[in-house]
Formats: structure tokens, sequence, C-alpha cells
């Protein structure tokens, strides 16, 4: 009975918690909201917004449903956790690569088709984001699955407030290219958070022979999350 009271306990505070580091997270980008305005102009900030849809769009292409979908694999008692994640972040690396090709083969194309025409600078700091972002689902959904919510939850506060902190150092001075210059930092020191996870990622990852066979989850993982 304690102890089926103490786990209890243990979700309803590892709930309360999650819910006030996304609400504080939020709230960093909310709060700057002003001063990005301000520095940037009415022309810089609708340049701003078509980078943030173009994104936003463009990430949910290229992450592919896989963190999701992880979840739902991972606790198959007949797959192996860390061969499941280190196949989907091969997989990731793979979308990253040949996305990222298309898109700085076609930018000046894509700039002249974009509203405003961002600057060249913010859209190669848009490709590399973008890749970055993706490749840091797969050690946020193991830190999710290992049941660690301070450790999730910390990387989420670090990479908002090391963002929110370049922002305001860059942004007053190099506007939209500042913005997405911060972006960027902040996702690289994001990324160097996660050693140890990566190296064990690497460690498990199988042969592509052995990936791309056909039992082997991640060949369908993201398939499998559109279709549910």
């Amino acid at each position: 009975m304690n102890l089926e009271l103490g786990r209890r306990n243990e979700c309803t505070f590892n709930r309360t918690y999650l819910w006030h580091s996304l609400i504080t997270s939020k709230l960093v980008g909310l709060l700057l909201q002003p001063w990005v305005t301000q520095w940037l102009g009415t022309t810089e900030y609708g340049r701003l917004d078509v980078l943030i849809t173009l994104i936003t769009c463009l990430s949910l292409i290229v992450t592919f449903g896989i963190p999701d979908a992880l979840c739902r694999f991972a606790h198959d008692s007949a797959i192996k956790r860390n061969e499941l994640l280190s196949g989907a972040l091969g997989v990731l690396l793979l979308i990253c690569g040949g996305s990222s090709l298309l898109f700085i083969t076609n930018i000046t194309t894509i700039q002249d088709w974009l509203p405003g025409s961002p600057p060249l600078f913010s859209l190669y700091c848009l490709v590399v984001n973008l890749c970055l972002n993706a490749v840091c689902t797969v050690p946020l959904t193991k830190l999710r699955l290992a049941h660690k919510p301070k450790q999730f939850v910390t990387a989420l506060l670090l990479f908002s407030f090391s963002q929110a902190i370049l922002i305001v150092l860059l942004a007053p001075r190099y506007g939209i290219n500042g913005i997405m210059a911060a972006g960027l930092l902040a996702n690289l020191f994001n990324l160097s958070t996660y050693p140890l996870i990566y190296l064990a990622l690497a460690l498990s990852f199988k042969t592509p022979n052995t990936l791309w066979t056909s039992n082997h989850p991640c060949r369908t993982i993201g398939f499998y999350d559109i279709r549910h």
C-alpha cells in the first residue's frame, strides 16, 4: 500500500514538475516578444515569422513522426531499446542529410520564393537548426523513456534560457541574423549535453543491412505513426 502510494506521489510530482517547467520555457519566449519586435521592426519581424513558419512545417517532414512512434515501440519486450533508438538516429541523420543537400542547392530559389526574401545567412542557419532539432529529439526521447523527468526538463530549460540570453546579446546588433544564429548556438550547446547518450547509441548501431531488414521497427516506424 505504501509502495503504491509512493509511486502515485512520485508520478504526481513528475507531472507537476514537467508542467511548470514547460510553462516556464514558453514564458521565456513570450517575455522576449516586445523587445524582439522593437529590435527588428515591422519588416524584419515579418521575415522572422516566415522563417519560424517554414522551420515548423519542415520539422514535421524531417522528424517523420519518429519521436512519437519510438514511444510506442520502445515498450515492446522483443525490441532492444538502445538498438531502436540508434536506428532511429541513423534514419534521422539520413533524412537530415538529404533534406539539407536539397535545400542548400536550391537556397537562392527558396529565398526568392519566400515572402520578404529572408537573408541567406538566416536560411543557412535555418537548415542547420532544423537538423540539430531533429537529432536532439532522440536523446530527449531516451530520457522520457527512461523516466528521467528532471534531466528532460533540465535539457529543455537550458536550451530555452541559453537561446534567450544569446538573442538578447545578438538581436539588437544583428537583427534577424542574430536571432537565427542564437538558435543555432543554443542547439549546439544542447547537443553537447548528450555525449554519453550518443556514444551508447553509436555502440548499439546496426549495420545498414541489419537496420533495413523487414522486421526492424525503424523501417516502418514513421509510416506506423502516420497510419495511427
